[in-house]
């Protein structure tokens, strides 16, 4: 795992969550930090026909989401909210105890999904993400 977009070894994940990947650390102020592709029975952490990515968002120095971090993940939360009336696809939010890390810097967001008839592959959301994406993030601000 890595904090940083600029240092993904996207050589290294699984090819089918790459696009998508690579669509979420394009978004100012947030960078993935793990993915699963999916793999055949027993031998990943996720089945065959499941996805997800992890990811968090950069935070000022008082230990803020910065405002692009924050335009963004209102967008993701809309997005994939939005991709949800008709696939099988969700964004969660978690954090460890406190105690077990620094402030500000154990939350993290898990967007997760499923293949098949009432699912969607993670390439076709990279493609609505950077489609919507455009005009929202995209201005002067």
């Amino acid at each position: 795992m890595t904090d940083s977009h600029d240092e993904t070894p996207y050589d290294e994940l699984d090819p089918a969550i790459v696009n998508l990947c690579m669509t979420i650390n394009a978004m100012p102020g947030i960078w993935t930090s793990g993915s699963y592709g999916g793999h055949p029975k027993g031998e990943g952490l996720l089945p065959e026909d499941e996805w997800l990515v992890i990811f968090g968002c950069e935070v000022d120095d008082d230990e803020r989401p910065t405002r692009d971090a924050w335009l963004s993940l209102e967008f993701a939360a809309w997005a994939i909210h939005d991709i949800g009336r008709g696939a099988t696809v969700g964004l969660g939010v978690s954090s460890p105890p406190p105690w077990m890390n620094e402030p500000a810097r154990s939350i993290y967001f898990a967007l997760e999904g499923r293949r098949g008839a009432d699912g969607i592959e993670p390439d076709a959301v990279a493609e609505l993400l950077t489609t919507w994406a455009a005009p929202f993030l995209e201005d002067d601000r």
